[in-house]
């Protein structure tokens, strides 16, 4: 049994112990402004969603009537998949539930074999992020009675510890009460009966309170050793809502790949993105181009990315604004001291950095682009979607080099001729061209190639390089052919086929198409990555 005096120099006073409410709800430390850009991102995903599929706000509300921290998880996830470099705190640092469950999940997720693939995607990202947190809490709260078992072990004990803690919070209350009635005692030369009397008061209440930091010690080793025991059941739990956000983040890229960031579309805010993924969704058709919609766009991107590696970009002068590839090197210091950090987000937020401004080079392409596209129905699926990619792929072209360009769907009949340029194109028009499929039952080669010639005699056209994609044989008349020949030398213009003659429909003839093309690819002879390749190349 220690002496008064012991326990006095011992125990520590509730003023001097770091306050309950002095504790953090947040595993993962951020920054004021982080803050707001998640409530920010959160109140936008859940207006987005709200009437119609799960907010986050209303996983929160569901979730929290099982644990009472997981209100604060959603955060936590969001900086997990946004930050560049996510910091936990300790324990110690935090408030008892979310140390005993929120930081024990992320610690899981953090292991997780997809928590980097997922990283991958979504960092920097706030719509992706947003979206990965989204998903992820719901399917964390479809399991969160198990994973509360898993991790915390039965509620009895869990409500054990609570009640303790509780316990050891009053009892130190009066603990530290009778030791001021005690020094006022002794200071008062109080008789030593009376002291003593105190004393033992003093005693007995520090070892009511030894004795239950004990037990909740004992329970927390025993819930630790859960922990480790459930390691498998708790990893599979955190698995399966991980893969669901993987799954949701990479549709999520697909689309915005395929059908959002293209050409003049690089800056889709939240509400833009929001739009864009409801639609997509909404047609089964677009989920299925998405992927091969998006790998011709960044073909594309790469090749006129390689055009122009020489020879643009003069630096001219400093400017204001958020461009991370042409900020100065000093703003970035701002995010080498943990003082500074917020300063940096504040003006990334207001687009105040400094950053150099350029004098770009304007690059004069080879010409505007003609797309003739074959929507016969026996294109239909997977040579209808290529040649959608392709088409989409010369349009971003063009509108990224401020040329013309023209998509003339055909079959039997002429489909809607549809003419872009810089000043008209978004994406919903992109999502039209993919939508709309005329499904005619037989070709005809005249209509499309009568339509392509209009364009190039308009004068809009001039030096237009026109892409002719079928998978069939139609006759042409000579008068046509001549008029075309004609029209190609005097625009100075050159028509380049393609055959998709590959698959289950046997020999496919190329002798009308080699008639009017000055240049034809085959599926047959290159793979269609290859004639993207050399399609692309030949018009940039």
């Amino acid at each position: 049994m220690f002496s008064v005096e012991e326990i006095i120099q011992r125990y520590k006073p509730a003023e001097a112990k770091e306050e309950t409410g002095s504790k953090q709800n947040k595993v993962i430390n951020h920054t004021r402004m982080e803050q707001l850009i998640f409530n920010d991102k959160k109140n936008k995903i859940d207006e987005s969603y709200k009437s119609f599929d799960y907010t986050i706000s209303e996983t929160e509300k569901k979730g929290n009537e099982k644990l009472s921290s997981f209100e604060h998880m959603s955060q936590d996830l969001f900086n997990m998949f946004y930050k560049l470099a996510p910091e936990m705190r300790t324990e110690e640092e935090l408030t008892d539930n979310v140390a005993r469950y929120n930081k024990k999940i992320l610690e899981r997720v953090r292991e997780n074999s997809d928590y980097q693939p997922l990283k991958l995607i979504t960092e920097g990202k706030d719509y992706e992020s947003i979206e990965g947190t989204r998903e992820f809490l719901n399917n964390l709260y479809n399991n969160l009675d198990d994973l509360m078992k898993d991790i915390g072990g039965d509620k009895e004990t869990q409500n054990q510890i609570d009640k303790t803690k509780e316990a050891i919070k009053n009892k130190s209350e009066q603990l530290e009460s009778v030791i001021s009635i005690y020094n006022n005692m002794k200071a008062s030369g109080n008789s030593s009966d009376e002291i003593k009397e105190v004393e033992q008061k003093v005693q007995s209440l520090y070892k009511q309170i030894e004795s239950m930091e004990k037990k909740v010690k004992d329970w927390e080793d025993i819930i630790q050793g859960n922990v480790y025991a459930n390691r498998e059941e708790i990893d599979q739990k955190i698995n399966e809502a991980m893969i669901k956000a993987l799954e949701k983040v990479n549709g999520i890229k697909d689309a915005i790949d395929a059908f959002g960031n293209g050409a003049g579309n690089n800056d889709m805010n939240i509400e833009g993105k929001s739009r864009l993924i409801k639609r997509v969704n909404s047609n089964s058709k677009f989920k299925e181009m998405a992927k091969v919609i998006g790998k011709m766009r960044r073909l594309a991107k790469s090749q006129l990315n390689r055009e122009f590696i020489h020879g643009r970009g003069e630096k001219v002068g400093i400017e204001y604004g958020n461009n991370l590839r042409k900020i100065l090197a000093s703003e970035f210091s701002l995010l080498a001291q943990k003082e500074t950090k917020p300063l940096f987000y504040r003006k990334y937020f207001n687009k105040k950095l400094k950053q150099y401004s350029e004098k770009t080079t304007e690059f004069k392409g080879r010409g505007h682009i003609i797309c003739c596209r074959d929507e016969s129905g026996s294109t239909a699926g997977g040579r209808e979607f290529w040649a959608k990619a392709i088409s989409i792929a010369l349009l971003d072209v063009a509108v990224k080099e401020k040329r013309k360009y023209a998509d003339i769907p055909f079959g039997y009949r002429l489909g809607k001729v549809t003419e872009v340029n810089s000043s008209n194109y978004n994406e919903s028009l992109v999502l039209d061209l993919c939508n709309n499929f005329m499904h005619d039952s037989g070709t005809n080669f005249t209509k499309p190639l009568e339509k392509a010639i209009e364009l190039l005699e308009s004068n809009e056209y001039d030096g237009a390089d026109v892409v002719f994609i079928t998978d069939g044989h139609a006759e042409v008349s000579d008068s046509v052919i001549e008029r075309l020949e004609k029209v190609k030398k005097t625009k100075k213009s050159k028509i380049v086929g393609v055959l998709l003659d590959r698959g289950g429909r046997g020999y496919v003839s190329h002798k009308t198409i080699k008639r009017f093309c000055d240049k034809v690819y085959k599926t047959s002879d290159l793979t269609e990555e290859e004639i993207a390749n050399n399609l692309l190349g030949s018009v940039i």
